[in-house]
């Protein structure tokens, strides 16, 4: 009897500290469970940092030469930063280039390529590659009184398209079609020292026009790019009509 009265009191201990060891355990859980939930809270409050994306080597190259600009101080700092701006503007360019069929300052003709052994010679000149590569502009407006919509600035397309039919054809054919006086002579039934007189009187007149517009320009304060500064410069050199000669 008392050996069965031990065993009853050895096996309510024995529960009472399992017991109280699964309620400390469950203390100890809740406690760590609290202090995660503390912890995403804080995390959750906290700003967060805007996600890192990776620079293209574009990018790179501005912010430089925005900071290149930002700590310009003495005239070779600033030389280098035009150097930088003249790169870029040149790159652009040759890109524009590679997408546009450009003429130049020379007629149509001088551009022809020589004759293959496929293709015959009119499909070699220029006119014919524009023509067959969907570039119309030039082929349309390739005419003395539809050659103003060639130019892009409006100055200059109002001044050709003011001016009077026989000198319209005077200055296309001299110009575009690079005429000398003595071919042109023979297309408009004149004489090449005619043509030479109108051709200077037109300059001339087309000269001063130009010069009044740039001035005017100047004196409002825009600044001249480099081909009107040598204008100037060499009209202001030269003895010019004073515009006697009507249009």
């Amino acid at each position: 009897m008392y050996h069965r009265e031990n065993d009853m009191e050895f096996e309510i201990s024995q529960e009472e500290r399992i017991a109280a060891e699964l309620e400390d355990e469950r203390e100890q859980a809740l406690k760590i469970q609290l202090r995660q939930d503390e912890r995403s809270r804080r995390r959750s409050l906290e700003p967060k940092e805007p996600p890192r994306k990776k620079k293209l080597k574009r990018e790179l190259r501005r912010e430089a030469l925005t900071r290149l600009e930002e700590a310009a101080r003495t005239q070779t700092d600033f030389d280098e930063v035009v150097a930088w701006w003249d790169k870029l503007d040149e790159n652009r360019e040759r890109r524009e280039r590679d997408h546009e069929v450009l003429r130049g300052d020379v007629p149509l003709e001088y551009g022809a390529v020589q004759e293959g052994t496929i293709f015959p010679v009119f499909l070699c000149s220029p006119f014919w590659r524009e023509l067959c590569s969907g570039y119309f502009l030039n082929i349309i407006f390739d005419c003395p009184y539809e050659m103003h919509e060639l130019l892009a600035d409006d100055f200059l397309s109002k001044m050709i398209f003011e001016l009077k039919e026989d000198h319209k054809e005077l200055f296309y054919y001299k110009i575009l079609r690079r005429y000398s006086s003595l071919e042109l002579g023979a297309v408009l039934s004149q004489s090449d020292r005619n043509i030479r007189k109108k051709w200077a009187r037109l300059l001339k007149r087309l000269q001063k026009k130009l010069f009044e517009h740039i001035t005017e320009q100047s004196s409002r304060g825009r600044s001249l790019i480099l081909w009107e500064k040598t204008f100037l410069e060499e009209y202001k050199k030269s003895v010019l009509d004073d515009g006697k000669d009507g249009w």
